[in-house]
């Protein structure tokens, strides 16, 4: 019965959420990660990935990218931090083409709630390798509770 628990716990950390408010990154990282065998999710904002992970208590890792209009990578991060029955079940990597240090309130964030940052433009293995390691990441939270 345990393993099979655990079956279904790695097949749903196969999930990712990309979120970004470019349309050509999010299809290409779903084409990537899909073939690479994850799931896919797509949100075109901050807001919106705010009510899908809200809407599901699927574990997922979430590929968030800093710079979007209205509600910015930074912002999802300050919403989840006092969210612990989502952050428990997400694992996330900060995506950003920005060569500047955000502030120190953001440094501290991104240390605190994220399992790595990833550069744009993206160099594809090593993305697919930060989306591993964050899925690992994820697979040992989910299943030690």
């Amino acid at each position: 019965m345990a393993e099979r628990a655990r079956e279904s716990v790695a097949g749903s950390v196969r999930r990712v959420c990309v979120v970004d408010d470019d349309e050509g990154i999010r299809d290409t990282l779903r084409y990537l990660l899909e073939d690479a065998g994850y799931e896919v999710e797509e949100a075109a904002g901050g807001a919106t990935a705010l009510r899908s992970l809200e809407a599901s208590s699927l574990p997922r890792v979430v590929l968030l990218d800093r710079m979007m209009p209205r509600v910015d990578g930074v912002a999802v991060l300050r919403a989840l931090a006092d969210r612990p029955e989502i952050t428990r079940r997400t694992a996330i990597l900060f995506m950003t083409a920005r060569s500047d240090p955000p502030d120190a309130e953001a440094v501290r964030l991104i240390a605190a709630s994220t399992a790595g940052t990833v550069a744009k433009p993206f160099d594809l293995d090593a993305l697919l390798a930060a989306v591993e390691r964050a899925s690992e990441i994820l697979m040992a939270r989910v299943t030690a509770e």
